[in-house]
């Protein structure tokens, strides 16, 4: 009888080589770790190694050890033994800095990144270093900048990314970082324009579908004549919890399905959930096209005979502009996620309304032709709803409590000055700053301090970290302020829907805009001003008007259900007479 060979074990071969090195991370001998780890570069053990060192700095940042990482780096610079030793330096600066973005450690991650980034730029030019070990620094970089209100150190890193590597995909997907990025300062139309146009030339060597646009209106009048349907394909990163689905829901739910339908594209790097299978229970088709290569996707696309194709995301993560810009369907249509243009020839519209892109102003920073609808925005919930508004908190507790719950990077000091004068002339009130990120330790302090160098009384102002019970927390805030340039479009309906009056600033920039448009469609263009002087003035008025607040608390969420943007099936309905009128079929 044949004797079978037996496994090694687990513990042996390969494995076994890479003990010493365990033991090692294990006792925090970092030099002999570093010694050991470099003797496998080059190596089929490589790899392993890498993920032992990973697996370390995952310790060590649940741990928050930030002395542990910067003493593993120090060690790295310092043992003679690494061959390549500042590649080598990198790889493991960027794993430290991956470590402390996947466990929110992000005051940590950000310092690691900087390091990371200005060690590289004080090297001589022809250090041998590869071009995919510098990408990564300062794409790490630019990631953690941008988190901390870096937002120039942001931009400089996503430069720098885009340019050193030729492939279209990474191109693109960091430009579009960049664009997101340069929309929390104050570019002029024109300078931030132009920033977009620069992302259409990545395409100038790919070969889109075309179409011949007179046979295929006619086609689909044949159609639709026939007892067929038109078909309009929704493509997004976003379907799933996130906070666009409130914005879409009604898209889903509301469609004429003797007319329509539907058809969604799932661009999402990530596992669906209960959003993605109740968007997928009302489609006729649900694909998950995240794993297929742009030219792939936009060919599957182009087969189902998309008539209209919807883009939710613009320059957001994960998009799908790469994709339309192959054209894969004859109308192609952007809006909701984004405030700006896409700056792609292939995309013909975009969602506008006239406060957010009022006519007169001509389009003239736009690629795409403005699809006017009477609110740009539908605010609504695929499921339960939270609870409703009571009256103003400050007839109870005697001050008036100013809130913002937007991301920290749209916090611009001149905000925060004027923020920080509401305060003073609002006698005995507070401001509560509550975002994703300040729940951390780290984090809150580097607010405080920020907010100390600016003036502040810290005694008046609350930080908190964000929460999945966060719309509960507007029960709480007499005041929202929003932000500027980049404004508020989910936190701004968020506050309303919870009887929570938003004061928003706006410019001629469209997405200084936003708050601007939810407000004029609700009737309350009194609370927008044009310049921060008048949006100061117009907070502190506010509050010291009780029983107008306390009336606008108690109508807030009837005076949004009553308006273009609370009303779904009204936006579902003007959404689908545009689609037919570009279609070329006469609308009542």
């Amino acid at each position: 009888m044949a004797k079978t060979k037996k496994r090694r074990s687990a513990g042996g071969g390969d494995n076994d080589k890479l003990q010493p090195l365990r033991r090692a991370l294990a006792t925090n001998r970092w030099g002999d770790a570093v010694r050991i780890g470099g003797a496998f570069r080059n190596t089929p053990l490589w790899d392993s190694m890498c993920y032992c060192f990973g697996k370390k700095l995952v310790a060590l940042r649940d741990a928050n050890d930030t002395e542990s990482l910067k003493t593993l780096f120090h060690f790295m610079d310092k043992n003679v033994s690494l061959k390549n030793i500042g590649e080598g330096k990198f790889i493991w600066l960027t794993q430290m800095t991956k470590a402390c973005d996947d466990c929110l450690k992000f005051v940590v991650e950000y310092k690691i990144a900087l390091m990371a980034r200005d060690y590289l730029q004080s090297l001589p030019k022809d250090t041998a270093i590869s071009a995919y070990v510098k990408r990564d620094v300062h794409f790490y970089f630019a990631l953690a900048a941008l988190r901390m209100g870096d937002i120039e150190g942001a931009i400089a890193g996503y430069n720098e990314v885009w340019q050193m590597d030729e492939r279209l995909t990474i191109r693109a997907k960091t430009f579009s970082n960049l664009l997101f990025a340069a929309q929390n300062l104050d570019f002029s139309d024109e300078d931030l324009f132009a920033m977009h146009l620069v992302y259409n030339k990545f395409f100038a060597d790919i070969s889109p579908y075309e179409y011949d646009m007179p046979r295929f209106k006619a086609q689909v009048a044949e159609r639709v004549h026939g007892g067929g349907k038109i078909r309009i394909g929704y493509i997004s990163p976003d379907f799933r919890e996130h906070v666009v689905i409130k914005f879409i829901c009604g898209l889903f739910a509301f469609y004429d399905k003797e007319k329509f339908e539907i058809y969604a594209y799932s661009t999402a790097e990530r596992e669906k959930d209960t959003v993605t299978e109740w968007i997928s229970e009302r489609c006729k088709k649900f694909a998950d096209i995240s794993r297929m290569t742009i030219d792939e996707a936009a060919k599957f696309i182009h087969d189902d005979g998309i008539d209209i194709l919807v883009d939710f995301a613009g320059h957001t993560a994960n998009n799908p502009l790469p994709i339309m810009a192959y054209k894969p369907a004859p109308i192609q249509i952007t809006g909701v996620g984004y405030m700006s243009t896409t700056g792609l020839s292939a995309v013909d519209y975009i969602i506008s309304d006239k406060f957010i892109e009022p006519p007169e102003f001509g389009g003239k920073y736009l690629t795409e032709k403005p699809l006017y609808l009477t609110s740009h925005f539908s605010y609504s919930f695929y499921k339960d709803e939270p609870p409703m508004p009571g009256g103003a908190p400050c007839l109870k507790r005697g001050f008036v409590t100013f809130g913002s719950f937007n991301k920290y990077n749209k916090f611009t000091d001149e905000m925060l000055l004027a923020w920080r004068d509401i305060l003073r002339q609002t006698k005995g009130a507070k401001l509560l700053l509550k975002a994703f990120g300040f729940d951390e330790p780290d984090f809150s302090q580097l607010v405080k301090e920020r907010l100390a160098r600016l003036g502040y009384d810290l005694d008046a102002v609350i930080i908190e970290g964000a929460s999945t019970n966060y719309m509960s927390r507007y029960l709480d805030v007499d005041i929202a302020l929003d932000t500027y340039p980049y404004t508020g479009g989910t936190t701004t309906c968020d506050a309303l829907y919870m009887g929570v009056p938003v004061v928003s600033r706006y410019g001629k920039r469209r997405n200084t805009r936003f708050g601007l448009g939810i407000l004029g469609n609700m009737g309350l263009l009194s609370l927008t001003a044009d310049n921060v002087e008048d949006y100061v003035t117009f907070a502190v008025g506010l509050a010291n008007d009780t029983a107008l607040l306390d009336g606008l608390h108690k109508n807030l969420r009837r005076m949004f259900a009553q308006s273009p943007v609370g009303n779904a099936r009204r936006y579902v309905d003007e959404m689908q007479k545009k689609y037919m009128e570009i279609l070329g079929f006469s609308v009542v």
